[in-house]
């Protein structure tokens, strides 16, 4: 019995003392880009930038789901009876109208991209003539957003 506690002892000693080591506590990410392996180069600035426009495929920005705010104004008369269409001509957006449900959504998605470059990019060791190009499409994105 004395025996095999020894070895039990022994063997969980060599488990405690090889067990953690420097380069397996401290690891580099690997997968998708996070803020720890973001904003670093150029092409990360740019990538950034570009997905700003990604929201531009969508029908709630850039396209009927946006303009039905339009119905709010005298720029836009509809024509048929819509129930939804009509609510908003007379201000009544309970949020639950299919035609808006999805753009302040992606809407406040662009702002928080474009903040995000905005604080991140003028730290950033690159060109200024990146950094004057991406920064001024986050501030038009984000103006345009809000």
């Amino acid at each position: 019995m004395n025996k095999k506690s020894l070895i039990i002892f022994a063997g969980m000693l060599m488990l405690l003392i090889t067990s953690c080591s420097k380069e397996f506590l401290n690891y580099k990410p690997y997968g998708e880009p996070s803020t720890v392996n973001f904003w670093k180069t150029e092409s990360d600035a740019t990538l950034a930038a570009n997905g700003l426009y990604s929201f531009f495929t969508a029908d709630e920005v850039i396209s009927r789901g946006f303009f039905w705010y339009i119905c709010a104004s005298d720029d836009m008369i509809v024509g048929r009876d819509k129930t939804q269409a009509v609510n908003m001509k007379n201000f009544v957006d309970a949020g639950s109208n299919a035609y808006t449900t999805q753009n302040w959504p992606d809407m406040y998605q662009i702002v928080a991209r474009a903040n995000a470059i905005l604080i991140n990019v003028p730290k950033m060791n690159i060109s200024q003539t990146t950094k004057d190009l991406v920064m001024g499409q986050a501030y038009f994105f984000r103006a345009w957003a809000y």
